[in-house]
């Protein structure tokens, strides 16, 4: 119906029509339209273009059964000032400008986001998500189908993925994060709360933990792992606490500080050890009783146990103890004993055990006393002598032997009826160092 406020004028209603066509030809004809009952349809091919900075504010709901185009700032916050609000897209959803969404969303089906975003409420997706801009979500996450994040991504709470999970920029969680499927990232990723992964994960950067990690399946990363002192890096696991490090690689195992607890009856192994021909500077492993590894040198001890008797003890000439004295040269009570039945003159005399000589002497044939002779110090409180001995030692005070060692060759030097070895071992007590039988001290049975 056409309202003429003028009847008395017959060029009003003429004029009234010429005004309604030429509004609709504006193509504006909502400009100032107010719609109380009913519904506003747009049946246009174009469908509705809003170009001004008034932009669309809806204040109650929004249906939409086709494709939303927004390429500005979509804002929903539903009534109150933002509490309420509820963001529901089913069809495919592209947002290429910057996205706030702070009320709970939900996406059933596609939804594509190429600039920044931040979810500060509920996020759910049952669809396929990808987001090509930096994402931010605040609230609880939970995506059932494909996620795709090329931009930096933050996760400040829950977050839990049932479908495959690729992420191209930085990750930092800082909640909970369950990942039940493929997770990838080809940017750095820093967990400061706990992220769970069943399905297998790849990580091309650096892998930051500070919270707890479960892996159930492969995990591949092309930078490093790092989760407090510990890193791992290109074929290479290193652990640092303070001053002291240890690295294992390929090449072996590098530590400043090596300790074994609780060993038991365990062994340490290692393979592939070159031989030598000479132990000349070489020092001996060892393993103290709280299960520290430490080198020993030579002229502390060896790696062979106690005291080994040079020769066999049972081809002896003459036995520790009372005795008559031979030729009417030598002492009536032995101090030690004689080694000459198959004991050739120029025999290599080797040394009883590693330690470090403290004493030579010089002699001749027919001379008195032991003639040419060594004594070394052994660890526990031994020592041992080698007498006779067919030339002057070779050795000097203060230098370090090793068991087995040659210390000297068989010889009639000294108070001697003939080559033999005289050797004595001495032991530590109360006045000093004491000479005492030979086969209380040597245990092991020769040739063992």
């Amino acid at each position: 119906m056409t309202r003429i406020d003028n009847l008395t004028d017959p060029r009003a209603p003429i004029q009234e029509l010429k005004t309604r066509v030429l509004v609709v030809e504006t193509q504006a004809p909502l400009g100032y339209s107010s719609v109380t009952d009913g519904q506003i349809r747009i049946a246009s091919p174009q469908g509705l273009w809003v170009q001004g900075e008034g932009g669309i504010r809806l204040d109650g709901r929004m249906d939409a059964d086709g494709v939303i185009d927004v390429t500005g700032t979509l804002t929903v916050k539903g009534r109150d000032g933002g509490t309420g609000g509820v963001f529901t897209a089913q069809g495919t959803n592209t947002l290429s400008g910057t996205n706030l969404l702070s009320g709970p969303t939900r996406v059933t089906g596609t939804l594509d986001i190429e600039g920044a975003t931040s979810v500060t409420g509920a996020f759910t997706s049952t669809g396929d998500v990808i987001l090509n801009g930096t994402t931010r979500l605040n609230g609880n996450s939970f995506v059932t189908g494909q996620l795709t994040i090329t931009g930096a991504t933050k996760v400040m709470s829950s977050f839990e993925a049932l479908g495959d999970t690729t992420l191209g920029g930085a990750l930092t969680i800082s909640g909970a994060t369950v990942v039940n499927n493929t997770f990838r990232t080809n940017g750095a990723v820093t967990v400061a709360g706990s992220i769970t992964v069943t399905g297998s994960a790849s990580f091309q950067s650096t892998l930051t933990i500070s919270g707890a990690a479960t892996l159930s399946n492969t995990l591949t990363v092309s930078g490093a792992i790092v989760s407090g002192g510990v890193r791992i890096e290109n074929n290479r696991i290193q652990v640092t606490a303070g001053l002291n490090s240890t690295t294992l690689s390929a090449a072996g195992l590098d530590a400043t500080v090596g300790v074994f607890q609780s060993l038991g009856t365990r062994q340490l192994t290692m393979d592939a050890i070159d031989e030598v021909s000479s132990i000349t500077g070489i020092r001996w492993l060892g393993m103290t009783s709280g299960g520290k590894v430490v080198a020993v040198p030579q002229n502390v001890g060896g790696p062979m146990g106690d005291l080994e008797w040079p020769f066999d003890p049972e081809t002896n000439t003459d036995e520790y103890g009372p005795r008559e004295s031979p030729g009417g040269i030598g002492s009536t009570f032995h101090r030690g004993m004689d080694f000459g039945i198959g004991v050739l003159e120029g025999t290599p005399i080797p040394a009883a055990g590693s330690g470090t000589v403290i004493e030579t002497g010089t002699g001749v044939v027919g001379g008195t006393g032991f003639g040419n002779f060594v004594v070394i110090q052994h660890a526990n409180g031994k020592r041992t002598l080698y007498g006779h001995m067919n030339a002057a030692p070779t050795w000097s005070v203060g230098d370090g032997i090793a068991k087995g060692a040659t210390v000297g060759y068989v010889g009639n030097t000294g108070s001697s009826t003939g080559a033999h070895l005289h050797f004595e071992t001495h032991i530590l007590d109360e006045g000093g160092y004491t000479a005492v039988n030979p086969r209380d001290v040597i245990t092991k049975a020769w040739g063992s």
